[in-house]
């Protein structure tokens, strides 16, 4: 497993990536929280199957078009228009963007308001030599261009069925025992069954880095509550669209889950209350 590296992208890959996890959220939202509004509707129920794989096809995709759209803005705009091509997240306000989706997709994508609900709109301007983001609420900031790398960003699978191991591994251990929250024995575990099912030549360490970076993605994705540094973490409410994908990973995850709940059962005193006393005297 490659050692893990931020990724720096240039001001329209940035936008590209940008509007892609701007339509993770929007979809995941009208999933969970259901919606009247029939284009709402429709816009999460073609979203809904996406597969990462899914999402980095429109990633790569949107790139192109957006260049096009950049080099067009600046070849003709006036000298009192805005000086970079801009999207809004209002309704209405995304139609050039509406467009290309749609075009790549191969379906007519419904004409919804992007912001998270309870939200102000904002729009992003991008250049060739910067993007940034005017928030309604708040005023502008530069669109970051540097990321910790994802599958949408790098195409590693290997990473990527990482990933889905690990959080397949921690939804099945909720669900067999609810009260299993240690940090140190999921990692250890999980680690060393890693390298031993896998006959994976990496070091160990390497495996542990990869775990850490997994678990903390994990948190960012609000799948979990804690980070790799905690000695406890807590599994949030997984809902459907977060399983989605991992269909494949479930009986191997549930090995890893055996594993990990064998050792924990096993340990008269386990290992994440000895860390507590270490740390307490």
């Amino acid at each position: 497993m490659a050692k893990i590296e931020k990724i720096d992208l240039s001001p329209i890959e940035a936008t590209a990536y940008w509007w892609v996890n701007l339509i993770k959220r929007k979809v995941k939202e009208i999933t969970i929280n259901g919606t009247h509004q029939l284009n709402e509707k429709k816009f999460g129920e073609i979203f809904y199957g996406f597969t990462e794989t899914d999402w980095r096809n429109l990633y790569l995709q949107l790139i192109p078009y957006i260049t096009e759209d950049v080099d067009k803005y600046m070849a003709k705009r006036n000298n009192d228009e805005e000086n970079a091509f801009n999207q809004d997240t209002d309704k209405n306000g995304h139609n050039r963007i509406n467009e290309e989706i749609s075009k790549i997709i191969k379906k007519q994508l419904p004409n919804i308001r992007l912001a998270g609900n309870g939200v102000k709109d904002y729009i992003v301007y991008t250049t060739h030599e910067c993007a940034y983001v005017y928030y309604k609420s708040c005023g502008i900031i530069n669109l970051p261009t540097i990321y910790e790398p994802d599958y949408v960003l790098t195409g590693n699978e290997d990473a990527l069925n990482f990933y889905n191991l690990l959080i397949s591994t921690i939804a099945i251990i909720n669900q067999e025992n609810s009260n299993f929250h240690s940090m140190p024995i999921l990692r250890e575990i999980f680690c060393n069954e890693y390298v031993k099912l896998s006959n994976s030549k990496e070091k160990l360490e390497n495996i542990i880095e990869a775990f850490n970076y997994a678990f903390n993605k994990a948190n960012d994705e609000n799948l979990i509550m804690g980070s790799s540094h905690n000695i406890t973490y807590f599994p949030r409410w997984f809902c459907k669209i977060d399983f989605l994908g991992l269909d494949s990973y479930v009986d191997l995850a549930k090995h890893y889950a055996n594993a990990i709940l064998k050792n924990d059962k096993n340990n008269d005193i386990s290992y994440c209350q000895k860390l507590k006393r270490k740390y307490n005297n």
